[in-house]
């Protein structure tokens, strides 16, 4: 049933085009001299330094008292409190609307602010600005519908193996819709409820978040998750129709930054997808999540459900888009615990990300999952053909992969608790296993297993990207992204140190088939952002509830 949707196989993606430099298509608008309205009126002249879409310059030149929500960003000598300082200045000489700053970051050097369009431009135009992204909608990855199984999931990702260690796995950040905390599903164990934009501070009245979070670390009879001994920390950023804001989630992602020392957060869980198609590189969720990743906390993101068929459709949005972070596809296990002839399901993401990463990394059962859900939530509600007890329903999407891995990777640092995210993430690849297609890639390499604790010295997979890693101004790690764009533009074989070790000769699936398809020149070079556009962050009515039945 699922052999059909197999007919992509490694090396597409490469269709010869010609690369283009950074400077053509990141900074597209660099260096652009345009005269903007100042709020009275007066024509004025700006030069852009800022990296700013075009799209967002010319609605803020024809619209100069209009409001914008953006994050700011500063180079790395600046800091967010010199920009926080530099940008309330500017609001105050340009008072042409009611603006503020609205938050301070410490995961990313860089501010929200509500702006109007004339101060937009003379931001884009001020040294302390590196690059300014429009805020946008987050959308949920949980729009799929599946095949029947039999609950078969927590074999073929060897859950009981977890279930009977006794062991308290690391806390694992629930980045979704909020937890209804006192289900006994949870045991008590939600030690930690934090809520932004139209999150809430308890609770869960979309449903996902609760659903989610019994996948990774529920407990109760029939329901058991991956990980039931691990703590919970719900950072809740979706409202109630299941939508939520860019700046939120970077602002959780903040949250878990400044607290996974105190809360012993190992592991964070994004089911959700952004809904803008950008590059790794600037975008301030992607820079979030690399800030988390780089401070020990191995961050897991669904690849989402926008593949059509089977076929290829690109891994497109943050922060399934970052390559250091595990990006999780959804499997169809084929009614049986064999991973062998499991395929990936038809709507599940993959393919390569506008910088030419292929993604995911790995998947997990992701059709027809039956986890918690608050009876009164939004999500239970509309769907009652998929309600199969009281409090518990069916759902399928790679949100619901996600939580697998996850609940795997919390396993993995309570057996290695020195390990590193790169190291949970080699030993998750090398020991997954392929399905009945082995040569395809729409599950990455292949399915997780908590058998990846029994590997004695993981891989890498992040190699050849850690040599861009450094320091900030503060002593923080930090990926230098115009290094990198430096070398990958000029080296295809740039990222051959991912794939070199030895250790990858016990993986069950073929590593130099992957080291040669892992990165693609001519994807990073047609990507869609070079264009110089890009979304303006609206969506269609009811886009991220869109589901397959």
């Amino acid at each position: 049933m699922g052999s059909g949707h197999r007919q992509q196989q490694l090396g597409t993606g490469n269709h010869g085009k010609t690369r283009r430099g950074l400077a053509a298509s990141m900074a597209v608008a660099a260096g652009l001299a345009l005269v903007a309205l100042t709020g009275s009126g007066t024509a004025r002249a700006s030069t852009v330094t800022a990296d700013v879409s075009a799209g967002l310059l010319k609605r803020a030149i024809a619209n100069p008292t209009g409001q914008f929500t953006v994050i700011i960003q500063s180079p790395d000598d600046v800091g967010s409190t010199a920009l926080s300082t530099d940008v309330s200045s500017t609001l105050t000489d340009d008072a042409t609307a009611a603006t503020q700053v609205t938050a301070d970051y410490s995961v990313i050097h860089g501010v929200s602010a509500v702006v109007s369009g004339s101060q937009l431009v003379d931001l884009a135009s001020d040294p302390k600005v590196s690059t300014i992204t429009e805020d946008a909608r987050v959308q949920l990855t949980s729009t799929a519908g599946g095949f029947s199984n039999d609950q078969m999931w927590p074999d073929v990702s060897n859950a009981p193996r977890n279930w009977g260690s006794g062991d308290r796995t690391p806390a694992i950040a629930v980045v979704d819709s909020g937890v209804a905390a006192g289900r006994a599903d949870f045991g008590g164990r939600v030690v930690k409820q934090v809520g932004f934009g139209h999150g809430s501070w308890s609770g869960d009245s979309y449903g996902h978040g609760t659903f989610v979070a019994s996948i990774a670390a529920g407990e109760s009879a029939g329901y058991a998750g991956q990980a039931p001994q691990s703590r919970i920390i719900s950072l809740d950023v979706l409202g109630s129709d299941g939508s939520g804001r860019l700046k939120d989630v970077v602002a959780a992602a903040d949250w878990i930054y400044r607290n996974h020392t105190a809360y012993n957060i190992k592991v964070a869980n994004f089911s959700l997808t952004s809904s803008a198609t950008t590059s790794f590189t600037n975008d301030p969720l992607d820079t979030a999540v690399e800030r988390l990743w780089l401070s020990g906390v191995t961050v897991v993101a669904a690849a989402g459900n926008y593949a059509t068929d089977g076929a290829e459709s690109g891994v497109l949005h943050a922060p399934g888009n970052d390559p250091f972070v595990i990006t999780v596809g959804a499997s169809d296990i084929n009614g049986s615990v064999d991973a062998g002839d499991d395929f990936a399901a038809p709507w599940s993401a993959w393919g390569y990300t506008p910088d030419g990463f292929l993604k995911p990394d790995v998947c997990a059962p992701g059709r027809v999952i039956d986890a918690a859900a608050p009876s009164n939530s939004s999500m239970y509600v509309n769907h009652p053909e998929r309600v199969v007890d009281s409090g518990y329903m069916w759902m399928s999407g790679t949100s619901f992969a996600a939580p697998i891995v996850s609940g795997t990777a919390a396993y993995l640092m309570s057996q290695h608790p020195d390990w590193t995210p790169d190291q949970v993430k080699g030993a998750l690849m090398v020991s997954a296993q392929p399905g009945q297609d082995p040569s395809s890639t729409a599950c990455g390499v292949g399915e997780v297993s908590t058998a990846a604790a029994d590997v004695a010295d993981p891989p890498n997979p992040n190699a050849a990207l850690n040599p861009f890693v450094g320091t900030d101004s503060h002593g923080a790690p930090v990926f230098d992204a115009a290094s990198w764009s430096s070398e990958a533009s000029s080296n295809d074989a740039w990222d051959a140190a991912s794939w070199s070790s030895a250790s990858w000769s016990s993986a069950s699936w073929s590593s130099a088939s992957w080291s040669s398809a892992s990165w693609s020149s001519a994807s990073w070079s047609s990507a869609s952002w070079s264009s110089g556009t890009s979304p303006d962050g609206t969506l269609p009515a009811n886009a991220d509830l869109t589901w397959v039945r």
